[in-house]
């Protein structure tokens, strides 16, 4: 039995030229334009409309239909899904940085991305969300941040208040699984670390149970021709590669 895969996209909003932003846009619904238009700073919508592109041409591919016909909905609490293919789960994250979505039929999924800044860290921020070892370096902080967001993203709620706290346990460099405070040890998620770029952090969560072998494999686009392909089933395949 082949282990259940996690398509993820990620791209560098600057790197697209006008033309690209110009072209990509013309995938999204109307809906989506009016919400990119609301958006106050150029780079925002920018970031906006690639992440949005780059998740239409992934459920494309998955699904085998035309990008620009994908309806993307939210539910109640705001979790993203795809009208009419309620199997597809799919999560994406932006910042004017960098972008990533991911799509998969195994679990429900989160992805999250975040920009590596210079400024100091709010260690004590972290730890009203997360068990996190001490003391917290900004590669940590990020990391366990991600991670958070992501897998509270594949539960639909997103971080509250209310949520409890929760522990990244690791299996190996790159792989993790997310336990919660006072749950008698039963994982809740399981999670990746991607290495998508070097100023940024990046994790993948699906909500357990789920595979903890789940093969995860990412593409980089950087221009409008490469959601294009993208998009397309069989010229896709060639461009992933193992996260």
């Amino acid at each position: 039995m082949h282990a259940p895969e996690v398509h993820l996209a990620c791209a560098r909003p600057t790197e697209f030229a006008h033309r690209d932003i110009e072209a990509i846009e013309r995938l999204l619904s109307e809906e989506e334009r009016e919400a990119m238009r609301r958006l106050r700073f150029e780079a925002d919508r920018r970031a906006f409309a690639v992440v949005h592109a780059l998740l239409r041409a992934l459920v494309a591919n998955d699904c085998e239909v035309d990008a620009a016909e994908i309806e993307l909905r939210h539910d109640t609490r705001g979790m993203p899904f795809i009208a009419r293919h309620p199997d597809l789960h799919v999560s994406l994250s932006r910042t004017r940085t960098a972008v990533a979505c991911a799509v998969t039929r195994t679990a429900p999924i989160g992805v999250d991305v975040e920009c590596i800044e210079s400024r100091p860290i709010d260690a004590g921020l972290l730890g009203a969300f997360v068990i996190a070892p001490q003391p917290v370096t900004t590669k940590a902080f990020f990391f366990h941040w991600t991670a958070l967001e992501a897998f509270w993203k594949a539960c639909g709620t997103g971080l509250v208040d209310a949520n409890p706290r929760i522990l990244c346990m690791p299996r190996n460099a790159s792989r993790f699984d997310v336990h919660l405070e006072r749950s008698n040890g039963l994982c809740a998620g399981r999670g990746a670390v991607v290495h998508a770029y070097d100023d940024c952090a990046l994790a993948v969560v699906l909500r357990a149970p789920a595979d903890p072998d789940f093969v995860l494999k990412r593409t980089n686009c950087g221009s409008a021709s490469d959601i294009n392909q993208l998009s397309r089933a069989h010229a896709a395949h060639e461009r992933f590669f193992a996260a």
